[in-house]
């Protein structure tokens, strides 16, 4: 808010411009106190304190319209990108080592199988829940320091785990799934704080795509793990080397991911500003701004339950890929199989960045393609069975499809690449990027965290179920549960996840300090509303593809979140109309 006449025009270094408002300032807002120069005859502010012209601005927005250097977006994606990078490594790792530890130390039980498999799982939730929090009350940075810290951690210690004395060889089992809870912990911290580091410290007009970015380092974690395997055991390494080199690997990771964040990451301007209005409340013995779970409880719902079912699908399938796509009794094949795999759907990773543009599909809806996609090719799994692929009994226990030569074998591979690649471009990328995106900066790591430890819970039930139904049943009934899952999350995504632009996100911070209705009305109908006001002033369309538009007339037919209050809707065709200089009094007419 600017202490100048009304309509005046304040032009910025990128070209953009604000104008003087009439209102009281948003909730929060301190008027700026500051006095002005004295304003030329043609209206441009020559000079003033800068911040005048930034109080409702933050993060390189702010850096932008006072033509100041921008961050490096390439070190901001990286500071955040190699965490989760780290991550899926530590993640990919067990998927292979635990084939290892079982030719070294005896077969696992179905339960100690289960256990070691998803303790790194139960540490996430609880690190999601716990980091999550702690970055929207102590900040970015030092959470971040920490998470990385407990994911060295962890690692380190499975590589340097043994047998625990007088217990037996199997104890190590135990020992391991210690140390990879305590991993796990960690890894859970990457996921908010990675997306608020990542959210506040770009431009609004690319966080989508930075996060896309940020998401895409998984893909490399994803190949590098199969890939170090594949080296170790081609080169004949020892079973217990390879397995105790690859835990290593992971904690040398975090370590050159704990260095270059204590030398490049810095505090968000976006969570500074927040906390410097939670101190000017405080000193002035005002109520601090809360916000109304109750308003974000279905956008809430949106963002957790879709990764929730998504995390079923994908680690189910993914923490037990090496048994489904390979022999079992061969740890070299199965990391071969499970390398190749990875290494054709990594492009898809990267694929996101493209996607994930307003002009193209946009957040939603590329979550929404990716649900459909691989439900339609789990239902071509299942019902080509018997016709281009088969399984065959290979022992008395196991249902094992025909590796390496068999021709089922070949088409099944190529069935289950494509379904990774509509996971990877489509519900691997938006789950992580919306909640990311779509909350307050107060409440971001919170409510992502929140999001993300829904997922973990998937994730847990899916290392359980899948492999459970698997060796009850048969592959076919995997498939046949991935679809059950897969559509109702795609209808929950059309119903409940908003369809917002770049746009949208440059009004966010500013609306939600004037309500939590109306940011939620702005995320949700904020599109429809731009695009309406461009008819009216005769102004050209908001670069959104065809398909964003009519996806989001879907989801207003749909959706209960489609429809808000006639204040709130004028509140929004107002805010918008100045956030784009529209005013009948400067010539524009309807």
């Amino acid at each position: 808010f600017v202490p100048l006449r009304p309509n005046l025009l304040l032009p910025c270094a990128s070209g953009c411009s604000f104008r003087r408002q009439e209102a009281m300032a948003p909730q929060g807002i301190k008027e700026v106190e500051y006095a002005v120069n004295e304003e030329p005859d043609d209206g441009v502010l020559s000079s003033g304190p800068p911040q005048m012209l930034t109080v409702l601005l933050s993060g390189e927005d702010k850096r932008r319209c006072l033509g100041l250097p921008l961050r490096d977006g390439l070190v901001v994606t990286l500071v955040s990108g190699v965490g989760l990078l780290t991550d899926l490594f530590d993640f990919s790792v067990i998927n292979i080592a635990k084939l290892l530890l079982e030719e070294e130390y005896g077969t696992m039980s179905a339960t100690t199988e289960g256990l070691l498999t998803a303790a790194a799982l139960f540490g996430a939730v609880f690190g999601q829940l716990l980091f999550g929090t702690l970055a929207d009350r102590l900040g970015r940075r030092n959470t971040f320091l920490a998470s990385a810290a407990l994911t060295m951690l962890g690692a380190l210690g499975s590589a340097l785990a043994f047998p625990v004395a007088g217990s037996g060889d199997q104890s190590i089992f135990a020992v391991l799934t210690a140390w990879r809870f305590v991993m796990g912990v960690g890894i859970g911290g990457e996921y908010p704080l990675s997306a608020a580091n990542t959210a506040e410290g770009v431009d609004h007009r690319s966080s989508g795509q930075s996060l896309a970015a940020v998401y895409s380092m998984m893909g490399v974690g994803l190949v590098l793990a199969p890939l170090l395997f594949v080296v170790l055991l081609g080169a004949g390494v020892s079973y217990e080397a390879t397995w105790r080199l690859g835990f290593a690997a992971g904690a040398l990771l975090s370590f050159g991911g704990l260095v270059l964040r204590s030398r490049e990451l810095r505090e968000t301007e976006a969570f500074q500003e927040e906390r410097r209005l939670r101190q000017e409340a405080a000193r002035r013995h005002e109520a601090e701004e809360t916000t109304d779970w109750n308003k974000w409880m279905l956008p809430l719902i949106g963002t957790s339950v879709t990764w929730f079912l998504y995390d079923i699908v994908h680690y189910g399938l993914g923490l037990y890929s090496s048994e489904i796509l390979g022999h079992n009794s061969d740890p070299f094949e199965s990391a071969a199989a499970v390398l190749g795999v990875n290494a054709i759907a990594m492009p898809a990773f990267f694929m996101g960045i493209y996607f994930v543009k307003d002009n193209v599909l946009g957040r939603r809806d590329s979550q929404t393609l990716g649900f459909l996609g691989m439900m339609v090719i789990f239902f071509i799994i299942v019902v080509t069975k018997g016709s281009v692929w088969t399984e065959t009994r290979d022992d008395e226990d196991r249902d094992e499809l025909n590796w390496p030569y068999g021709y089922s074998y070949w088409v099944f591979l190529i069935l289950y690449t494509v379904q990774l690649i509509f996971d990877a471009a489509g519900p691997g990328m938006s789950t992580y990027v919306i909640p990311g995106e779509i909350y307050p900066t107060r409440i971001r790591g919170t409510a992502h965290g929140f999001s993300a430890a829904c997922g973990k819970l998937g994730a847990v039930l899916g290392s359980f179920a899948i492999p459970a139904m698997r060796d009850a049943i048969n592959v076919e009934s995997v498939m046949i549960l991935c679809i059950f899952v897969t559509a109702p999350a795609a209808l929950i995504t059309i119903m409940l996840t908003p369809g917002y632009a770049n746009a949208d996100l440059g009004l966010l911070r500013q609306v939600s300090h004037d309500g939590d209705d109306k940011a939620i009305a702005l995320l949700y109908n904020g599109s429809i509303i731009r695009e309406r006001v461009c008819e009216e002033y005769r102004l050209p369309k908001q670069p959104v593809s065809r398909w964003f538009r009519e996806a989001t007339m879907a989801f207003l037919a749909l959706s209960p979140l489609s429809k808000p209050s006639l204040a709130v809707k004028e509140y929004l065709e107002q805010t918008i109309a100045e956030s784009m200089n529209i005013s009948e009094g400067d010539g524009f007419e309807k």
